[in-house]
C-alpha cells in the first residue's frame, strides 16, 4: 500500500526474514514431527529421512535467513540501479556471488552434519538395511531438504520481483534470469549434497 520506492521494501523484507525464522525453527519442525508421530511410524524409510530432515532445518534457520533476506536485498538493489550501468552490473556481479557462497555453505554445512549420522547408518545396515535401502533414505531426505530451500526463500523472491516488474523497474526476461540462477544453484549443490552424503554415510550393506 505505500508508495513504490526501493527503500520501502527494507521492512518488509526484515519483517519477512522474521516471519522465516519463526517458520523455519518452529512450524515446520512441530509439523513434520506430527505428521511423523501420526503417519509414519510403521514406515521403514520414511521415519528415519523425516527424523533426520526436521534436525536438519533446525540447523539451518540463520542458513535460510541469509538467504532470503541476502537475495530479496539484491533483487531490490539490482531494481534500484537499472539505469546505471556500472553499479546495475556491479549488483548483479553480487547477486550471483551471493547466491553461489550461500548455497555452497549450506552444501559445506549439510555434508557436515552428515558425518555426525555415519554411525546411524552403519547400525541401520547392522540390523538389516541393504545399501540401496539406505541410499533411498539419503536421496529423500536430501530431496526434501532442497526442496524447502528452493520454495520457501522463492515466496519471498518472487513476491519482491512482482513489484519491480509491475513498476517497470524489471523486464520479465530478467527477473526470469534472476530466478533460474537461484533455482540452478540449488539444484546443483543438492546432487553435490547427495553425492558427498551417500560416500560419508554408506560404506557398506549390499
Amino acid at each position: 500500500m505505500a508508495e513504490h520506492s526501493s527503500m520501502n521494501y527494507v521492512a518488509p523484507i526484515v519483517v519477512g526474514i522474521a516471519g522465516m525464522v519463526r517458520l523455519i525453527k518452529s512450524f515446520l519442525p512441530e509439523f513434520i514431527k506430527t505428521f511423523k508421530d501420526k503417519y509414519l511410524l510403521e514406515k521403514r524409510y520414511a521415519l528415519i529421512y523425516f527424523s533426520n530432515l526436521a534436525y536438519s532445518i533446525r540447523r539451518s534457520v540463520l542458513l535460510f535467513s541469509l538467504i532470503a533476506g541476502s537475495v530479496t536485498g539484491m533483487v531490490v538493489i539490482i531494481a534500484t540501479y537499472y539505469n546505471s550501468p556500472r553499479e546495475y552490473i556491479t549488483a548483479i556481479i553480487g547477486y550471483i556471488v551471493i547466491v553461489v557462497l550461500l548455497i555452497t555453505s549450506i552444501v559445506y554445512k549439510y555434508c557436515m552434519e552428515a558425518q555426525t549420522r555415519a554411525n546411524l547408518f552403519y547400525n541401520l545396515w547392522k540390523i538389516g538395511y541393504t545399501r540401496s535401502e539406505l541410499i533411498k533414505i539419503v536421496n529423500r531426505e536430501v530431496f526434501y531438504f532442497y526442496l524447502l530451500l528452493l520454495v520457501v526463500p522463492m515466496i519471498y523472491i518472487v513476491i519482491i520481483i512482482g513489484r519491480f516488474i509491475y513498476y517497470g523497474q524489471m523486464t520479465m526476461m530478467f527477473s526470469c534470469v534472476l530466478v533460474l540462477i537461484y533455482v540452478i544453484s540449488v539444484i546443483i549443490s543438492g546432487f553435490l549434497t547427495r553425492y558427498n552424503y551417500r560416500k560419508l554415510v554408506i560404506k557398506g550393506g549390499k
